[in-house]
Formats: C-alpha cells, sequence, structure tokens
C-alpha cells in the first residue's frame, strides 16, 4: 500500500515529474505581450444535451468559480446542434458547420 503521507516528486511512479524534466518558472513569459487590460477570457465546453448531464453542471460549477476569480467567461450550450445521424447532409446548420471548419482548415 503506497503511503500518500510522504509523496515526493521523486516517486518511482511519476517519473515525469522528476525536477530534472521541469522547467521553472519564469513569470515574465507569462505575461501576455502586449499587455492586455481585459480579465482572462474562458469558453466553457460541454456535449451532452441531457437535462441532468454531470459534464454541463461541471462546466457551470467551474464557470461559477472562475467568475470569482476574476475571469470573464461563456459557456458554449450545444443546444439545437444536429447530432450525428439526426439529420441528413444537405441539413442547413450541417452545412453551415462544414463551411466554417473548411475556413479554419484553410
Amino acid at each position: 500500500m503506497h503511503e500518500w503521507t510522504d509523496i515526493t516528486m521523486t516517486e518511482p511512479d511519476l517519473p515525469a515529474l522528476h525536477p530534472e524534466y521541469l522547467e521553472q518558472v519564469d513569470l515574465a513569459r507569462l505575461e501576455p505581450q502586449p499587455r492586455v487590460d481585459h480579465p482572462p477570457r474562458i469558453l466553457l465546453l460541454y456535449g451532452s444535451l441531457r437535462p441532468r448531464s454531470f459534464s454541463r453542471l461541471l462546466v457551470l460549477e467551474a464557470e461559477r468559480i472562475l467568475k470569482v476569480l476574476g475571469a470573464e467567461t461563456r459557456v458554449f450550450d450545444p443546444t439545437g446542434l444536429p447530432v450525428a445521424d439526426s439529420v441528413p447532409a444537405s441539413h442547413s446548420t450541417r452545412k453551415s458547420h462544414r463551411r466554417v471548419v473548411h475556413r479554419v482548415r484553410l
């Protein structure tokens, strides 16, 4: 049984967290260039359309926490999007999405 009271970053089950593989945080590199004057903007996504979706509830809880921390959030609600194979390829929403994907790939 693993003792969780004395975990170090050199544990054999965490080789990727060995200090020699981790770069020290350079706070200057974390600053956006040029400096922005708005809070962090975060888009939160979930994909379930179920009324009692745990992924949706998790995203809404994350949004609540991020707002308290000062972030500007938006939640993408997939309601109304066609589900795979629920509408024909000629459906207007599917056509619109294909055009957007095609533009992004260019």
